[in-house]
């Protein structure tokens, strides 16, 4: 899974935005605003899990979880200038059924699919906008603000979409993409986090 970066959070569970921030400063020129890889916006389930064998960005190392790590079936839309602040915004869905093999461990006798999950889902996709938009590096989550889970999901929700709005992207030696991030059910949001952060690590 993406993993949170020894570099951000070793000694602050808590980690402020102002913190992660000054990992990208540098005197190193800032580079040229990045171009997506592909015109593509829409990516299936095989794809994605192309991407998590490093063979959908040939030119980037980002890469995705795979197999039952993978929270997301397909990317639904990618658009770079688009979104609730204008800065990007990336759409995807996971199927949930019964076979989910989280709900024979979460809970026994009361199945749902555990927060941390959904979290990892908004962290999984907000890492793919960056490997598409073709920021160098390997992707780490970096943290949360602010996670607000508002509804179970529970082995008949269906299919669940993750919304993710890019709100600023630092780039200098090192990537900070800041994001605000939802998950919906028919709908309806069921949960929210403010100041995703991801980051992209070179080396």
């Amino acid at each position: 899974m993406f993993v949170v970066s020894s570099k951000c959070l070793t000694a602050y569970p808590t980690l402020s935005l102002l913190f992660c921030e000054s990992l990208v400063r540098s005197t190193a020129p800032k580079p040229n605003i990045m171009m997506p890889l592909t015109e593509q916006t829409q990516f299936n389930r095989n794809e994605l899990e192309l991407c998590g064998h490093g063979g959908l960005f040939t030119s980037n190392e980002a890469q995705l979880p795979t197999g039952p790590l993978l929270m997301m079936s397909r990317i639904v839309d990618i658009k770079p200038h688009a979104g609730m602040f204008k800065k990007g915004e990336i759409i995807a869905e996971f199927d949930i059924n019964p076979e989910c093999w989280f709900f024979e461990h979460h809970f026994i006798g009361d199945p749902l699919m555990p927060g941390s999950l959904m979290l990892e889902g908004m962290w999984q996709t907000l890492g793919f906008y960056l490997g598409w938009s073709g920021y160098p590096g390997k992707v780490r989550a970096l943290g949360v603000g602010d996670l607000r889970l508002k509804s179970e999901i529970k082995p008949d929700a269906g299919c669940i979409e993750y919304k993710i709005n890019i709100r600023r992207i630092v780039a200098r030696q090192t990537v900070l993409a800041i994001a605000q991030g939802s998950i919906y059910q028919a709908g309806q949001e069921i949960a929210s986090a403010k100041d995703l952060r991801a980051g992209m690590f070179q080396g």
